[in-house]
């Protein structure tokens, strides 16, 4: 039996599912991805690599003398292949469990794991399917993610809420010490539903899509699940169970100060200014006064301040905040937003972030002491 593809083909094909392959799995057939020829036409080979968590699903075309279904070895496959030369590359598979990777000049020989102990990805029925803008939907992966908790014990804090009701998909983020809201019109009619999205199904989705040409990505859902197709590719993920907390009720309704400022300028400047902040606490502090804003930090190896200039609402106030956390939320009006809005009420309370011109996203950043 043999499958002959060109290189390049296969290695951007591995590169994609291999993101899902188990580093330390419990089976060792995880560490594995499973290949077997499409049913639907011999043309095609589908790729499968999961840890029981998320699943990436690819296909590429090939060609195929009779059905194949075999698992290899994920990252050694990949290593192969990465440093094959520019050329078809052959699969042979042998009568003992191994296959032969074959070029003009060279060979290879890996061990295969049977594909019946491969754990099959769950069925998610197409009952709920939305459309999604690609270019959209990855920008508001990257504006939200960020503000996701890392720590599992906050499992529910570990995810994305994903709300969709009458034409709109609202996700938000929060990690208890920030949050980041932001809101996208769906074209065409769309089912009412709510999810948890596990950060990490959502960061690898943007990498997986980020560079697809098409415009759209499917999203389905099910109780449990949500699948993700785009061109060849198939992503699928358990949901994270429970309630998510009601952000709504933490957010200021009402504020007295507003600061109005360019956001790349403003960006800079606190980065320049947080080279001088606490390794451990990475404190910056502002002093808002009328038409300037004075950051500053400072620890025992010295201190820095920069003056920006700004336009304002309200009484001068001091604030401090922990700076990557400002910096992560700047960072992501930083790719389209020319000019931000900050509106705040004392330095207890937490600050709003918003773009001049736009209304469809929000952060919200909890100040520290300084």
């Amino acid at each position: 039996m043999k499958i002959t593809c060109q290189t390049e083909d296969l290695k951007k094909t591995l590169q994609a599912v291999q993101r899902a392959v188990a580093n330390k799995g419990i089976l060792p057939v995880l560490s594995n991805v499973l290949l077997s020829s499409d049913q639907e036409s011999g043309r095609f080979l589908k790729l499968v690599g999961t840890d029981l968590e998320i699943g990436i699903e690819a296909r590429l075309e090939a060609e195929l003398n009779e059905p194949v279904h075999t698992t290899l070895p994920a990252k050694k496959w990949f290593e192969i292949v990465n440093k094959f030369p520019d050329e078809a590359i052959t699969l042979e598979f042998k009568a003992d469990g191994t296959v032969s990777l074959l070029g003009q000049k060279l060979t290879f020989h890996l061990n295969t794991l049977p594909a019946d102990d491969f754990p099959r990805l769950p069925l998610v029925q197409r009952d709920k399917v939305i459309e999604l803008n690609l270019l959209e939907f990855c920008q508001a992966i990257r504006q939200t993610c960020f503000a996701a908790a890392t720590d599992s014990a906050k499992t529910i804090l570990t995810g994305v809420n994903v709300q969709i009701q009458d034409g709109q998909l609202k996700m938000a983020a929060t990690d208890g010490y920030r949050l980041a809201v932001r809101q996208l019109t769906l074209a065409g009619d769309s089912p009412t539903a709510t999810a948890i999205i596990p950060r990490r199904t959502l960061l690898e989705l943007e990498k997986l899509v980020k560079q697809d040409e098409q415009e759209s990505l499917l999203m389905s859902l099910t109780d449990n699940h949500v699948l993700f197709e785009s061109q060849d590719k198939i992503l699928t993920s358990r949901l994270i169970e429970g309630k998510y907390p009601d952000y709504n009720k933490i957010l200021p309704k009402q504020f007295e100060r507003k600061i109005w400022l360019e956001t790349r300028p403003f960006l800079a400047a606190v980065e320049r200014v947080a080279i001088m902040a606490s390794e451990q606490t990475h404190v910056v502090s502002f002093a808002v006064q009328s038409g300037s804003l004075v950051i500053s930090a400072g620890a025992e190896q010295g201190r820095a301040q920069e003056e920006v200039d700004i336009k304002s609402e309200g009484e001068p106030l001091t604030i401090s905040f922990n700076s990557q956390y400002l910096i992560e939320v700047l960072r992501t009006y930083a790719e389209d937003a020319s000019h931000i809005m900050l509106q705040l009420n004392s330095e207890v309370q937490p600050v709003v972030v918003s773009a001049v011109d736009k209304d469809d996203y929000l952060c919200m950043l909890m100040p520290i002491k300084p």
